[in-house]
């Protein structure tokens, strides 16, 4: 879990602590939608598509992001 270094924004490593391992889809699904909003938003249509479907799945999530 390399990504682990590469968070940020002080709600997801608030949610890492929050979490258990078990659940680590979460954390990473947090981690991407971070990293896309940070660089201004997606670049390509995948991004757009990960982040469309990261927003409605964690719609408050990514708010706080």
């Amino acid at each position: 879990m390399d990504f682990l270094k590469r968070i940020t924004t002080r709600f997801v490593r608030d949610r890492i602590q929050e979490t258990t391992w078990e659940n680590c889809a979460y954390i990473k699904h947090l981690y991407q939608a971070e990293r896309i909003i940070a660089r201004g938003g997606p670049h390509s249509a995948f991004e757009g598509m990960l982040l469309a479907g990261l927003k409605s799945k964690y719609p408050v999530e990514c708010d706080c992001i």
